[in-house]
């Protein structure tokens, strides 16, 4: 899940990140810059993590460069459920 730590869009509160780590879903924290000057709202991404107990290893874009790219990587499907046989008759015309 993102946190966008622009001020405007801080969707993902603490209590919201504390929900998501007890349920390992992995966190990138992101300014969804579109001008350099954005950069500098990361501190309110990160303040808020740390409000919602989330550590740096929970931070999928803090990770190194290879745990970042397995992170990315779909995982495997889990094995589908066998269908369960429709056994209603079917009433002829």
């Amino acid at each position: 899940m993102e946190l966008n730590a622009y001020p405007d869009r801080l969707d993902l509160n603490d209590v919201h990140l504390r929900m998501a780590k007890e349920r390992g879903v992995k966190i990138t924290i992101s300014t969804d810059s579109h001008s350099t000057t954005h950069l500098r709202f990361m501190q309110y991404g990160v303040a808020t993590a740390r409000r919602g107990w989330i550590e740096k290893k929970d931070v999928i874009n803090a990770l190194p460069v290879d745990q970042f790219l397995a992170a990315l990587r779909p995982r495997p499907a889990a094995t589908p459920a066998t269908p369960v046989p429709n056994t209603a008759k079917k009433k002829s015309a």
